[in-house]
């Protein structure tokens, strides 16, 4: 199933690679060589790093951008034979033809700090995930993306100082993890699709092993995808709906990290605890107050508004997953309403 289609750099070193990057990419055509070319700029790169791009069936033209990328670096592709998006699946393929033994994860559509590798090389350990910041690119910052930084654990360890994260807080968005560990975990689980939390399964699966996770907060990693309020609120209720109850099958830890005790009882078959409350929330119109948030004083609708919208998209969707039994899908003719 899994093929080293092309070989952009035919000089490959022989020298088997410290690391291995494991890109993830969709649609990035209009992204993708800028993050390959902020990793030829690194201050610094270990030996023989290799360089995986894994697509997750792209209709545009990325594929040809990769063959255009002039690089020292070895790069090569994950082919997709499924004909099934599913990011979980794509990351597997990667890390199944990579050949080092630090697994180094990142999205495509994002550029890194020339110091980025730097800084999470000189904190490996072994046993230890290291997640990093990500932050908004200068082409997307908005008040989607600023709250996201704020709920970041990298901004929640600059504010305490404690930089040991819980597994749930792992995000694929970028990431170095030992060969080892990751095999330990079995890698992604394949079975999380749609908006899915196959990354924050994996660190709570980690964590069971003993893997430590930690965040470096001075690895910077600029997330160049900018979304709206009511995008990012549609993003929690598809999560809630298919991500959270997959998880939960693993560790029920992630429904009071998701606040959703509040509501609902901890134990199935889920109820709501307070329907009056719930009914009253529901009232909420969140195309029109999502509105009100992208254009207010992101210092007050950042703490107040937007957290606000983003728990009634996590309640919505969780509610929809109780209602219906079922674990939806991102194509089974979700509305944003």
């Amino acid at each position: 199933m899994i093929h080293r289609i092309r070989k952009l750099h035919r000089t490959m070193n022989q020298t088997k690679p410290e690391l291995s990057i494991i890109i993830l990419g969709c649609n990035q055509a209009a992204k993708i060589l800028r993050l390959l070319t902020s990793i030829q700029a690194q201050s610094f790169l270990p030996d023989a790093t290799e360089i995986i791009y894994t697509d997750d069936l792209s209709t545009d033209y990325t594929l040809t951008q990769l063959q255009s990328f002039s690089s020292k670096l070895p790069l090569q592709n994950a082919e997709n034979n499924t004909g099934k998006r599913n990011r979980a699946a794509a990351r597997n393929r990667g890390a199944a033809i990579a050949n080092a033994e630090w697994f180094l994860f990142l999205d495509g559509d994002g550029e890194l700090d020339k110091d980025f590798v730097a800084q999470l090389w000189q904190h490996r350990e072994r046993d230890t995930v290291l997640t990093t910041a990500v932050l908004p690119h200068p082409e997307a910052v908005c008040p989607a993306r600023r709250y996201e930084v704020l709920r970041s654990p990298a901004y929640r360890a600059q504010t305490t100082g404690n930089t040991t994260i819980h597994g749930y807080h792992l995000q694929s968005i970028a990431f170095l993890i030992h060969r080892t560990s990751f095999q330990q975990a079995n890698g992604f689980d394949e079975a999380f699709a749609g908006r899915s939390g196959e990354d924050i399964d994996l660190g709570i699966r980690l964590a069971v092993f003993g893997t430590k996770l930690r965040v470096v907060p001075t690895a910077l990693y600029y997330h160049n995808h900018p979304r709206t309020i009511r995008e990012l609120v549609d993003v929690k209720e598809k999560y809630a709906a298919q991500g959270i109850p997959r998880i939960l099958k693993h560790d029920t830890t992630i429904f009071r990290a998701a606040r959703l005790n509040w509501l609902f009882e901890e134990n199935p078959p889920y109820r709501t605890k307070h329907p009056l409350l719930f009914k009253c929330l529901k009232l909420f119109s969140l195309p029109i107050w999502s509105k009100i948030a992208e254009r207010g004083q992101f210092w007050w609708t950042g703490r107040t508004l937007i957290p606000l919208l983003c728990f009634i998209g996590t309640m919505n969707g969780f509610h929809r997953y109780i209602t219906t039994g079922k674990i939806t899908e991102e194509d089974a003719g979700w509305s944003l309403g």
